[in-house]
């Protein structure tokens, strides 16, 4: 299909992507993604971007979400549109809304990745510490963006913020934040390098959260994180956890 033919079907799209029905919406922004892919810098300005502008202003929340979910297929290829693509970003983040707040952290680490260095630090990081600050459904889809900003701030300065909003995450009020703290924690390794070693005692107190679930999850990750953690850091917190857990009740926890 040549271009004009593809600019002709936007109308459509637009009013797709903002239809009420979710896979509706979720199946144009598919469909969205793949035309970019062929499509050149120019008509993404002149065509696609647009799109993205009109849908983020309308009083109609899907349009919003879907907005969101629209920036960062196109932001690589926005040339000046950039910083406006990122203003838009950041005001659907301070919506009140919380089905456009929750669709905004969830785009946050993907973003991040295509996003350049500086204006993750220090717009995108400051809106890091706001959502953090937010809901625990927020909280938990934030911190699937963690592994992205850990692995683009290895061996940077950085780096302390991420090690901060682990032991943050690990004390939260909120099991489900926890959880799925432990459940990730093995794919922040890599992104940490030797600083994890930092974190083993964080680990160690997932492995003895008082909510079974977190224990759980925290110990499915166990071998990975002894792999990549010294020695002397799994006698002194891993094992004195592990032997904690001789008296557990829950037979799923034993069973791990």
């Amino acid at each position: 299909m040549k271009d004009d033919k593809f600019i002709s079907t936007f109308p459509l799209y637009q009013t797709l992507l903002c239809a009420e029905e979710t896979v509706v919406r979720e199946t144009t922004i598919e469909s969205m993604r793949e035309i970019v892919k062929s499509l050149s810098d120019d008509l993404i300005v002149s065509h696609v971007i647009p799109i993205i502008y009109n849908i983020s202003g309308q009083e109609n929340f899907t349009g919003r979400v879907s907005a969101v979910y629209m920036i960062r297929m196109v932001y690589q290829k926005a040339g000046k549109e950039k910083e406006k693509l990122r203003t838009v970003y950041f005001k659907l983040c301070d919506e009140d809304l919380p089905l456009i707040k929750r669709a905004a952290a969830k785009e946050f680490g993907s973003l991040c990745k295509v996003m350049e260095k500086e204006v993750v630090n220090p717009d995108m990081i400051n809106y890091f510490k706001k959502f953090m600050n937010e809901s625990d459904s927020i909280r938990v889809l934030l911190l699937n963006s963690l592994v992205d900003l850990v692995k683009l701030f290895n061996n940077t300065e950085l780096q302390r913020i991420n090690i901060q909003v682990v032991v943050a995450a690990s004390d939260d009020k909120s099991w489900r934040v926890r959880h799925e703290l432990a459940r990730i924690f093995p794919e922040l390794i890599d992104g940490f390098g030797s600083q994890i070693n930092e974190l083993v005692p964080t680990f160690s107190n997932l492995i003895k959260d008082g909510e079974t679930e977190v224990k759980i999850a925290a110990l499915e990750g166990l071998n990975k994180v002894i792999e990549n953690i010294n020695s002397e850091k799994v006698s002194i917190c891993i094992i004195p956890s592990i032997l904690m857990l001789s008296g557990e009740g829950s037979p799923h926890v034993k069973g791990k």
